[in-house]
């Protein structure tokens, strides 16, 4: 292990240039190289007691000449992997660390606070999708039962109710119901209520489909017949 005699402000931020420039692996907590030559370097070569001189003759000038993401990353490898709990703290370099390590800290629970309330919200939201989704599923069969059940009372209906059904439904248009209005003779037509078939004219004077024009078309007759 070295051993100096004096140990210079600069000392530490010049092995942190010896390991960039050897091209050792300063990421901590690497899978691939486990930073092994650095750590061989600081632990075996340089050792402990040397370390300690080295980082406790770092200044304040020194320190501020050299930003945060120079050193932060290779002291963590120092301080929590090669000589975990055996550096001290009381220093300008240390308490910079603890003061970044901090501030990290702080910000990775902020961050996993924001994660944890985006998931919050998210499982909410796919919670309110799906309550929505079974509500429109209700909501269809329930419109299913009441058409089934309003054509099953429809169909005992005689030609005069089945009319009367759809001109007095406000709801529905005319293909609601399962009619075939050129299935209506003109003599059926003719038999109906004059105040139904003004009601029959009425209703379908609002639609433009072809078949149902045609049908008013033929009740306007038999109005007119009535007339006469």
């Amino acid at each position: 292990m070295i051993t100096l005699p004096f140990v210079g402000a600069g000392e530490f931020f010049e092995l942190i240039e010896y390991a960039k420039i050897s091209e050792m692996c300063t990421r901590p907590y690497c899978t691939t190289c486990g930073n092994m030559p650095f750590r061989n370097l600081c632990g075996q070569i340089i050792g402990l007691d040397t370390m300690i001189q080295i980082i406790d003759a770092v200044n304040e000038n020194e320190l501020a000449k050299h930003p945060i993401f120079e050193w932060y990353d290779p002291l963590i490898i120092i301080t929590e992997g090669v000589f975990p709990f055996q550096i001290p703290r009381d220093n300008p370099l240390m308490e910079a660390y603890e003061k970044q390590k901090k501030h990290r800290d702080e910000k990775r629970r902020e961050n996993l606070l924001i994660e944890e309330e985006r998931k919050a919200k998210s499982q909410i939201l796919r919670e309110q999708r799906v309550l929505e989704k079974q509500k429109k599923l209700e909501y269809r069969i329930l419109v299913r039962e009441e058409r089934a059940r309003k054509i099953a009372e429809f169909e005992k209906l005689d030609l005069l109710g089945k009319l009367c059904a759809i001109i007095n439904d406000e709801k529905h248009q005319p293909d609601y119901y399962p009619i075939n209005f050129s299935a209506f003779s003109d003599f059926e037509l003719a038999l109906l209520p004059l105040n139904t078939l003004e009601k029959i004219s009425e209703k379908f004077s609002g639609f433009k489909k072809r078949e149902w024009q045609h049908f008013k078309e033929r009740v306007i007759e038999a109005i007119h017949k009535n007339y006469e």
